[in-house]
This record gives C-alpha cells, structure tokens and sequence, in this order.
C-alpha cells in the first residue's frame, strides 16, 4: 500500500498566504468603494455570511466567482493576488477618472443651471418693472 505524499509545510504556508491576501484585498476593494458586507453579496448573489467568510479566508472560492466580484468592484482579477497582473492603482486611477468624469458632468448641468436661473431672474424683473411702469401710469379721476 503506497503512502500519500503530503505538500512541505511551506507550501501550505504559501497557499494560506495567497487566501489570506487575496480575502484582505476583496474586503478593501469593498470598504473602498463603502459597501457593506450585505450590499457586496446583494450584487454578487452572495449572502453576507459568504462575504464575510471569504473575507475572513475561510473556506474555498472558485475562479468564476473571483472573476465575478472583481467585475463588480471594478478592479482587475489578477489585482487580488500577491505580485501578479496589473497593480492596485491601475484600479484607483479608473474610480478617479470615473470620478472626475461625473463630476465634470455635473458641472455642465450646474452652468446649464446657473443659465437658466439667470434667464428666469431677469425674465422675473423685466415683469416686476412692467408692473410699475403700469402702477405709475394708472390714471386718476378728476372730480
């Protein structure tokens, strides 16, 4: 009967090394952007427990499902593990874009705003001075 090899301890040790990493980055990737555990496995199809289980390194998760709450954060998979893909600024340079891009939009939406306030004040005041051009002008009655 033969004996089952077993991996080195450091081999172990990698591999926890690698899930304790990559459950350290997902719940950063989460706090980042101030979901909370419930609101992060709403959009994953996940329940907290799961969240907060995989948060915690506990238990295995697939790739798919890796590849999928990447996607939802809007980060780059290979982000989540040590010394591979593209590095975690990549990640917050795309929020800060994303970023200014709304509020670059909102600033257009605020001039266009501010354009139309203007032309409604002095719409407003050109019929407050008709107003007293006509109280003015009102005629009295000679007795």
């Amino acid at each position: 009967m033969a004996k089952e090899a077993k991996e080195p301890a450091s081999r172990d040790e990698d591999i926890e090394d690698v899930v304790r990493t990559v459950a350290d980055r997902l719940a950063a990737a989460r706090k980042a952007r101030g979901w909370t555990q419930k609101q992060f496995g709403e959009m994953a199809d996940m329940s907290q427990q799961r969240i907060f289980e995989l948060e915690q390194g506990v238990g295995n998760i697939t790739i798919r499902t890796l590849s999928k709450m990447a996607k939802i954060l809007d980060i780059d998979v290979h982000t989540l593990f040590v010394g591979s893909g593209p590095s975690v600024e990549y990640g917050l340079a795309n929020s800060m874009a994303k970023l200014m891009k709304m509020l670059e939009d909102r600033g257009a939406q605020d001039s266009e705003r501010r354009e139309q306030e203007e032309l409604f004040r002095s719409s407003f005041l050109s019929i407050i001075q008709r107003l007293e051009q006509l109280t003015v002008r009102k005629p009295t009655k000679d007795k």
